[in-house]
Order: structure tokens, then C-alpha cells, then sequence
């Protein structure tokens, strides 16, 4: 078990789960144990070369902020497209559909926090 009892958590690399899209091109690393319920995660992503991922829309009031670490992304939420370089960030609302693009020639990598809104 990766918990030491004290409330620290150590995920390594090698044995992290990662999410793959049917044709490879787009991948997502929880960075968070998946134990417990939570408001909050964390995921590293990465988006190969003159690809896309189409996001479908997440629960009502759910956010994104997502910084770019490698590359060139495009968001795109609701018709609007939002360029990002390594080191911008965006925040925006999620529970709408949403496209991650990238035009550029490198794997981008980010990283990305998901806030929900807290269910009664």
C-alpha cells in the first residue's frame, strides 16, 4: 500500500495508471489516490503532435485550471479558442463540451486541477 498511516500519500511513477485514448495520441496520469471522495484532483496530460482530444461536458459548476509545462495548446470552450505556450494557465468551466488541441510539433504536457462543487 502506497500510505504510510500518517496521511502521506507517495505515488510513483512506475506504477501510476494512465488513461490512453483509443488511438494513443492522449494521455492522463491521475496524480491523487483514488481511495477517497474528493473536490479536488490533480492530472498530468499529455497530447501527442497535431492532435485532439474532445472533452466531453463534466457535472454542472465543475472547473478546469490547466497550466501547460511542454508545447502549444489550443482550448476550445464554446466556440471560443484559447492559445496557451508552456507556463500560461487557464481556468475555465468545465460542464460544458470542450476540445484540447495541439497544433504544434512536440508532445505537450500539462497539468491539470478539476475542482467539483461540493454534492450535499
Amino acid at each position: 500500500s502506497p500510505s504510510t498511516g500518517s496521511g502521506t500519500v507517495v505515488m510513483r511513477s512506475k506504477s501510476a495508471k494512465i488513461l490512453t485514448s483509443a488511438d494513443g495520441s492522449f494521455t492522463s496520469r491521475a496524480l491523487f489516490p483514488f481511495e477517497a471522495e474528493r473536490r479536488v484532483e490533480f492530472y498530468k496530460l499529455t497530447l501527442a503532435a497535431q492532435s485532439q482530444e474532445d472533452a466531453v461536458a463534466h457535472a454542472a459548476g465543475t472547473i478546469e485550471n490547466l497550466t501547460v509545462v511542454v508545447g502549444d495548446v489550443e482550448i476550445e470552450v464554446n466556440g471560443s479558442v484559447y492559445s496557451l505556450h508552456a507556463d500560461d494557465s487557464i481556468i475555465f468551466q468545465a460542464d460544458v463540451p470542450h476540445i484540447y488541441r495541439n497544433p504544434g510539433h512536440v508532445m505537450a504536457i500539462m497539468y491539470l486541477v478539476m475542482s467539483y462543487v461540493e454534492t450535499v
